[in-house]
């Protein structure tokens, strides 16, 4: 299958601080991911395969919910991050995780009878969503569940042409928000994939399940600050690449002053895009 048609992934993947960077947005989605998997039907001994797993976030979180007489597979194609999994895992004493390298449209397993396949924050930078979770489904048995978590990077948004939105408006959060907005918009990543998992599932040939759930992360204080200036550190190549503005535009060092100024005595608030959790069963053949 070829991936020449895919968005590019708009971040810095294989940094090491961008890692780490994904590990603290991991966290503060955990419990969203958790509420999911639970209401998509996960149990202990479950075989899950985790597609996209990066840096192994959610892979751990699985191995966690599974338990021992449960596995997990994860799927990256990212031979860096997935280094990061497997120290990760072994760190963590994991021993019911495994990870494989490749692109996991094309990965092929021995064994296809997983119970049941996840991913987060994956099928956003798909050419095509659809074909992309008939491929990974195929690994599925019957009555198997495949569960995908996706950003709404605008819809639900205070404004709905901003990825990112902050409280209050200054020139500083204003002119930012425009400028990762049109990193995002120029490397052709789906921006409204959330909403559109029940017609993706649909389309792969799958039976979505009318039940969605949803989460929006809002950070507060030097928090908020903290984050932003980190996302858009990793989003900077990006950035300059769209022409949305240059590095000295941007201006870096100074961008943490920036945002701070006229943000009033809470300090800056700031609303990350809503993400939205969808699950489907996969029918007889």
């Amino acid at each position: 299958m070829s991936i020449a048609k895919d968005p590019v992934y708009a971040l810095s993947s294989s940094r090491k601080d961008e890692h780490e960077r994904l590990g603290r947005q991991s966290s503060m989605y955990e419990q969203f991911t958790r509420r999911l998997l639970a209401r998509a039907g996960i149990e202990p001994g479950m075989r899950v395969l985790d597609v996209g797993c990066g840096a192994g976030d959610v892979s751990l979180l699985l191995s966690d919910l599974v338990g021992a007489e449960g596995s997990v597979v994860g799927v990256e194609r990212d031979e860096k991050a997935l280094a990061t999994a497997h120290r990760r895992a072994i760190a963590s004493g994991a021993a019911n995780v495994e990870f494989v390298l490749g692109d996991f449209r094309e990965v092929e397993f021995v064994d296809d009878s997983f119970d049941m396949l996840v991913g987060r924050l994956v099928l956003m930078y798909q050419g095509d969503p659809a074909e992309a979770v008939r491929a990974a489904a195929r690994h599925v048995r019957s009555h198997g569940v495949v569960v995908f978590a996706e950003m709404c990077m605008r819809t639900g948004s205070v404004k709905p042409e901003r990825f990112l939105v902050s409280w209050p408006p200054t020139p500083a959060s204003e002119e930012l928000s425009v400028w990762i907005d049109a990193a995002f918009s120029g490397q052709g990543t789906q921006p409204d994939m959330g909403m559109r998992l029940p017609e993706t599932f649909a389309e792969a040939g799958l039976l979505p399940s009318p039940e969605l759930d949803s989460e929006v992360v809002i950070a507060v204080g030097e928090d908020a600050i903290s984050e932003t200036v980190e996302f858009a550190r990793s989003l900077l190549p990006r950035i300059v690449a769209a022409g949305a503005a240059t590095e000295a535009e941007v201006d870096m060092p100074t961008l943490a002053d920036r945002l701070r100024a006229g943000s009033g005595s809470v300090g800056r608030i700031t609303f990350w895009p809503t993400m939205v959790g969808a699950f489907a069963t996969k029918p007889e053949p």
